[in-house]
């Protein structure tokens, strides 16, 4: 029986939710609100429930700005649900260390499971600092850059712009005041400006993942990213906005600008798909994706973040 839950819950809080009182059989469990990600909770929650006498209550995460907010929310609440699908694994030790976490090592069964399931690369980045596993990976979210195909041929690309000058060149190429009202409306990108840590994982990261060949941010528990592929990152960013390239307003008001076809590209993850599937508004609306942008040198395998939640 412990195997068939693990495929799909993926990590367990100390149970101080209202639920408990309501009925000791069952569990709650929140899966990530992703449309595609409800229908796949839902499908196995009624498979589990047809099959065995404790039962799951399953709802999404509730909204708000990020799920990373929301949990920390429920925690302090009191609130958490039993089983939780979507946390961010860099979330992981701390709520360990606050004791709200189940040791998933300590139940019957889980050792052998998680040793079948994982290689010992993958035991060693789950395994906590107190020597415990608290989770489960399950699913990955690779952030890679999307792009608008016609609109390729349309701004005179003969290749993806994989390099940072390629993509430096492109932006003059893409840029321009599309209703001569004197501000840039057409840009080659766009990446959240907004100070929070979290939005660093959408942009920062990955390219700098990309340009290290997947070096760390942290060694030794010191920052290890002060070096000339941080540095190069940062200037690629710093370029990109100061030549117009990029807005440097927030465009989250209103329609979105990839949709509409004022960008070109996005860094963005593989939920995006259903997204633009959803609100394009041509048939002829299509989008791939390739790797995030390196410096001139690089070579070999471009690396991205994965974005895991498990």
């Amino acid at each position: 029986m412990i195997k068939h839950i693990y495929l799909l819950l993926l990590v367990l809080f100390i149970g101080c939710n209202s639920s408990k009182n309501e009925n000791a059989n069952t569990l709650l469990f929140w899966s990530s609100n992703n449309k595609g990600e409800i229908e796949f909770s839902e499908y196995f929650v009624k498979q589990w429930n047809n099959k065995e006498e404790t039962k799951i209550k399953f709802q999404p995460v509730p909204e708000g700005q990020s799920s990373e907010e929301v949990i920390l929310a429920s925690v302090v609440g009191k609130t958490t649900p039993d089983i939780y699908a979507n946390m961010w694994q860099g979330s992981v030790e701390m709520y360990a260390k606050a004791g709200v976490l189940v040791p998933l090592d300590t139940l019957e069964g889980f050792t052998e499971f998680i040793k079948a399931r994982c290689t010992k690369k993958v035991l060693e980045e789950i395994t906590s600092s107190d020597g415990h596993i608290y989770q489960v990976p399950w699913k990955i979210n690779p952030i890679m850059t999307i792009y608008n195909k016609r609109l390729m041929s349309d701004f005179g690309l003969s290749k993806l712009p994989s390099t940072y000058d390629e993509y430096f060149k492109a932006g003059e190429k893409i840029k321009a005041d599309k209703d001569n009202d004197g501000y840039v409306d057409q840009w080659v990108g766009y990446t959240a400006v907004k100070v929070i840590w979290y939005e660093r994982l959408m942009n920062f990261y990955p390219l700098y993942i990309a340009a290290s060949d997947g070096g760390a941010l942290i060694k030794d528990n010191k920052a290890a990213f002060n070096n000339e592929y941080g540095v190069g990152v940062f200037r690629f960013l710093q370029e990109l906005y100061q030549n117009e390239f990029y807005s440097k307003e927030r465009l989250t008001a209103g329609q979105d600008r990839f949709i509409t076809e004022d960008i070109f590209t996005k860094w963005i993850g593989p939920w995006e798909i259903r997204h633009v599937d959803k609100f394009k508004q041509r048939d002829d609306f299509e989008i791939a994706f390739y790797p995030v942008q390196v410096p001139k040198d690089h070579s070999g395998p471009v690396y991205t973040y994965s974005d895991p939640k498990n």
